[in-house]
């Protein structure tokens, strides 16, 4: 038919211009590029962990001095690397020192210190914990066990720890009584019970009434300061 009316039979599948378009294939989303790893901390140019052999390694005291700034200015990066280094009796003075200038994010390192063998490396770490004072609060549970289990002086360091951590310790108050009453504590000398006294003090400045009166109630026992903080 369409050959007799001289017209061209249209394509198979449907009628002229109904034809589908072809379909686009499919765009692929762009490949993400590689994500560059943080680069190292540094000061003055120098790397964190060119800073760290300095201190570690250099046997010269003004470079060990002049890198223990640098790490304590680099920050928490450096702490566990300071940490360490409280294992060093020739490095634990300055490490304590950069310790205490980081301040409140080296605690967490300096408490996993208070597990380590040597009793001079617990000591010093107890050290820095109460040099940080009020913002080393997470560290009360350890120092209490300090106080528990430890020798003479690392409950000396320990109660000292405390007592400048202050209200913070609370948490500390029956274990101070235990001490200072002679309950099931341990036997401590004068200056370790004064310093017992110290946690309670510190604890009369606590925001919390009902804290500020447990802490005056157990002085007014043991014979301290009568009446204070109510």
């Amino acid at each position: 038919l369409f050959l007799a009316l001289g017209c061209s039979a249209p394509p198979r599948g449907g009628s002229p211009g109904n034809e589908k378009p072809p379909e686009a294939p499919a765009s692929r989303p762009a490949p993400r590029p590689a994500s560059r790893p943080a680069p190292e901390p540094s000061f003055h140019g120098r790397t964190l962990s060119a800073w760290i052999k300095q201190f570690q390694e250099v046997e010269d005291y003004g470079a060990r001095v002049q890198a223990a700034d640098a790490l304590a200015a680099i920050g928490a990066p450096a702490a566990p690397a300071l940490a360490e280094s409280l294992q060093d009796p020739e490095l634990r003075f300055l490490a304590s020192v950069s310790l205490k200038k980081i301040g409140p994010p080296a605690v967490p390192e300096v408490i996993r210190v208070l597990s380590d063998p040597d009793e001079e490396t617990r000591l010093a770490a107890a050290g820095v914990l109460g040099g940080i004072g009020p913002q080393a609060k997470e560290a009360v549970p350890a120092l209490m066990e300090m106080v528990k289990k430890g020798s003479s002086m690392e409950r000396w360091v320990a109660l000292e720890a405390l007592g400048n951590i202050g209200p913070a310790a609370k948490a500390a108050i029956p274990l101070v009584l235990s001490i200072l009453e002679h309950k099931g504590g341990p036997d401590l000398t004068t200056s370790q019970k004064l310093r017992a006294l110290k946690v309670l003090e510190g604890l009369l400045r606590d925001e919390n009434a009902l804290v500020r009166r447990a802490a005056a109630s157990v002085l007014e026992r043991i014979g301290g300061k009568k009446g204070a903080g109510k």
